[in-house]
């Protein structure tokens, strides 16, 4: 089987869209219609200069949508299912993504403006965007409980994958690649639930540097997940090798 085949060591089973999978990219394209620097041209200058100061936070909101629909998307390619389970998990998807669109799109605005506007250019937070200090551990949980919603549904997708792993005739290597996509989202999904926690029990100094400070914490443990699972692949490879010669 040639490696062009196989999508994160998961053979390529959904070569074609699907019903499923054109009302998923209508929704998502949708979504990022509200997540639009502006929906009206600028009637003057001051307007432009508004509209160009919102445009990290849009950019950041952007590659985050990018990246929930590729991870939808290779879901769909490694496997093509359409069982009611998948459409019905679907559906509930896609429901929290136009949800998440507006906590998303204004912590973006929220973090850039802090950040970048008000930190690094000086520019007064009140100027950029209106929020008080007591509605941001609010906003934090928001933001949390959507962001991690969306990825245990990514999460459940790949369950229902393994849960057909007969009917889809995976092999050793796909199913333990199933598992390793499940882990992966589910420490997504843990990270969010435990910086929303830290919301709720931390001291108010410490509650939005604590709960921000656990998403940095994703990257280092896909590494590790992502070796592990390399290196059980290998383990397979050399025991499959060793069988069959």
């Amino acid at each position: 089987m040639m490696k062009a085949d196989y999508l994160n060591g998961i053979r390529v089973r959904g070569r074609e869209m699907n019903r499923v999978e054109f009302l998923s990219d209508a929704v998502f394209g949708f979504a990022l219609t509200l997540l639009v620097v502006s929906l009206e041209i600028p009637q003057s200058f001051a307007d432009l200069q508004n509209a160009m100061m919102h445009a990290p936070a849009f950019a950041c909101s952007l590659l985050a949508f990018g990246f929930i629909w590729h991870c939808h998307y290779r879901f769909f390619r490694q496997f093509g299912l359409e069982t009611n389970g998948t459409m019905w998990l679907n559906g509930v998807m896609l429901f929290l993504i136009l949800l998440f669109v507006y906590p998303l799109k204004y912590l973006s605005t929220v973090l850039i403006s802090f950040l970048v506007m008000h930190k690094a250019l000086g520019i007064p937070i009140e100027f950029y965007i209106s929020i008080s200090l007591a509605d941001a551990p609010a906003l934090h949980i928001i933001y949390s409980l959507g962001f991690g919603a969306i990825f245990f549904c990514l999460t459940l997708f790949y369950v229902l994958a393994r849960h057909n792993a007969d009917a889809l005739d995976l092999d050793a290597s796909e199913r333990l690649a199933v598992t390793g996509h499940i882990w992966a989202y589910g420490v997504v999904v843990a990270v969010a639930l435990i910086s929303t926690f830290l919301v709720i029990v931390c001291p108010p100094a410490w509650q939005l540097p604590a709960a921000g400070f656990v998403y940095w914490l994703i990257w280092p443990i896909e590494v590790i997940i992502g070796r592990h699972f390399a290196g059980r692949e290998k383990r397979l490879l050399s025991v499959d090798q060793a069988t069959s010669s």
